[in-house]
């Protein structure tokens, strides 16, 4: 049986630490040009973009008259886009989503509908002509309310 001098297995595990040390190295390298290529080049929002292609849409809305509410239901669709706010607006008043607002309102996820209802008695009393929704102080579109 032969046995390796020890100059010769010195050699091999120096070039297996150089490899190893030179995979990792690149490894590095790669996952921190992506974290700064990903984070510099994602788009900044646009309003004319959200307005050609709102990420919220209304479905449907309708005003109950025996309960004098105003059931809007949205959907989002999948992309990521950041909605920081999302306010409805209806007879002039307007309402915030977001996270000034403490929680009490959720903005939907991507991919997500979502049923929102108004209850304000001061500006709810007849059922309202439209509302009104507005993405990151943008607004994107307005739909007429119906009787439920």
């Amino acid at each position: 049986m032969h046995s390796l001098n020890k100059r010769g297995l010195s050699q091999i595990i120096s070039v297996l630490i150089i490899m190893t040390v030179s995979i990792i190295g690149i490894g590095i390298v790669g996952a921190s040009i992506n974290n700064i290529t990903k984070s510099n080049l994602s788009p900044a929002f646009s309003c004319t973009q959200e307005q050609i292609n709102p990420s919220v849409r209304i479905q449907s809305v309708c005003y109950n008259e025996l309960t004098k509410t105003l059931e809007t239901n949205l959907t989002r669709n999948i992309n990521e886009n950041f909605i920081g706010e999302l306010t409805f607006s209806i007879n002039s008043e307007s309402w915030s989503c977001g996270p000034v607002c403490g929680g009490t309102c959720t903005i939907l996820n991507p991919g997500a509908q979502k049923t929102y209802h108004f209850s304000d008695q001061s500006t709810l009393q007849t059922q309202p002509k439209d509302i009104s929704i507005a993405i990151n102080g943008c607004f994107t579109e307005t739909k007429k309310v119906i009787s439920c």
